[in-house]
């Protein structure tokens, strides 16, 4: 039997600890709504939904690498956003979360890099 979640008022299948297949409930929904906005502001974007930590969460950094690699052959990409969200649990010592208002609201991180251009394997 699935066990069925509730946050804020939205339910969803849970399919692992602090996670769920369900594209609309997972950080996937994030890439979904940066594909929109940035497609109305005319930019050319390709949104991955390919599940890398599951069901396993072994070896998803080198599954996700080798989609990336895919992603990329033949093209001129200018950026790319790789997509995480943090699976704690709860914590009095980190809050994934902040209230704004009324709401609570994942908090986010920028991590910004750059190799030369080049994704190194290695």
């Amino acid at each position: 039997m699935k066990a069925i979640h509730q946050v804020h008022g939205y339910e969803y299948d849970a399919t692992g600890n602090f996670r769920t297949t369900d594209l609309n409930y997972s950080v996937a929904r994030v890439g979904t709504e940066l594909t929109n906005y940035l497609q109305e502001k005319g930019f050319n974007v390709i949104h991955n939904t390919t599940y890398h930590d599951y069901p396993a969460y072994s070896g998803s950094y080198a599954r996700s690498l080798n989609t990336l690699e895919e992603l990329l052959k033949g093209k001129t990409t200018q950026l790319v956003f790789d997509l995480h969200r943090d699976a704690v649990g709860s914590s009095s010592e980190y809050a994934p979360t902040i209230k704004i208002n009324d709401n609570y609201v994942a908090q986010i991180m920028f991590v910004i890099g750059t190799d030369g251009g080049r994704i190194r394997t290695s």
